[in-house]
């Protein structure tokens, strides 16, 4: 897992089983290697722990060199962005800055309680960071303990480059991928891959909601309630609703704090009364 095998010059089907980089550790915990980032005339190595520089002259098998520049590391080879000669890193501590020299400069200080107690670290495979340089925007899109069984991000954590402020984006639809290009009027920036086809965000009046919750009627109003039920959705992610109480004990409304995205059913269940009558 900490062997970098590369091809001869201008032969990328050619890899001897000699061109072999090791990486040595002496850190005294197990790691490997988790992405690769290019970055100037360096190539970072990204455990999920720790990040090496790997440089070299003329050839790799006489000259490279392998060193440790950081202890901080990458989830997967999604998870990094390029922008302004530094890579944007996110990581199982959080968002972090990394520059040629591996100077490191943690961005997501304000967020970390997210990453402590509400993302979901064991499924990480199709999370990934975009930084869209139109509007200096990150993007870390990431799945969340309370997403259910999906292992799709269903939101994202948004940072402003200039400000450093933070936000949570919610979309109707599942985003997994991205990519830099430039539009017809010559400026560079984002698209994303959906459920439903490619997308431009913050772009446009409206989105393009697909399987989003956006009414909720209710038809039995009960009785015997002395707080709030719990309301449970099915069918899709991310929904969330509120119910509300009467002074007599009956249910007075339902509010959709988030639409969330890909429901196929109206169904809902809500919990019964903690006393008899309900």
């Amino acid at each position: 897992p900490d062997s970098i095998l590369f091809s001869e010059l201008d032969e990328a089907e050619s890899v001897p089983v000699e061109n072999e980089v090791i990486i040595q550790e002496n850190t005294t915990s197990t790691d490997s290697v988790k992405a690769m980032i290019p970055l100037g005339g360096m190539l970072m190595l990204m455990q999920s722990r720790h990040a090496y520089g790997l440089t070299f002259s003329k050839q790799p098998l006489l000259d490279a060199q392998v060193s440790q520049i950081a202890y901080r590391g990458c989830l997967n080879q999604r998870c990094f962005d390029v922008h302004g000669g530094f890579a944007y890193v996110m990581d199982q501590y959080g968002v972090y800055q990394i520059g040629p020299s591996g100077a490191t400069k943690n961005l997501s200080d304000a967020i970390d309680d997210l990453f402590r107690k509400e993302l979901d670290l064991g499924r990480t495979d199709w999370n990934f960071v975009r930084i869209d340089p139109k509007t200096k925007t990150l993007r870390a899109f990431v799945v969340f303990t309370s997403d259910g069984l999906s292992v799709f991000p269903t939101r994202a954590l948004c940072m402003n480059l200039d400000t450093n402020a933070w936000w949570i984006e919610m979309y109707p639809q599942r985003i997994s991928s991205s990519t830099l290009t430039t539009f017809s009027n010559g400026m560079h920036g984002a698209l994303y891959g959906g459920q439903g086809g490619t997308y431009a965000l913050n772009n446009g009046p409206t989105d393009a909601a697909r399987g989003s919750i956006s009414t909720v009627t209710l038809t039995n109003s009960g009785t015997g309630y002395t707080k709030p039920p719990k309301v449970t959705l099915q069918g899709g992610l991310s929904g969330k609703v509120q119910a509300t109480i009467s002074n007599d004990g009956t249910l007075s409304g339902l509010w959709i704090l988030n639409p969330g995205h890909g429901y196929t059913s109206g169904t809902l269940s809500i919990e019964a009364p903690n006393r008899s009558g309900g």
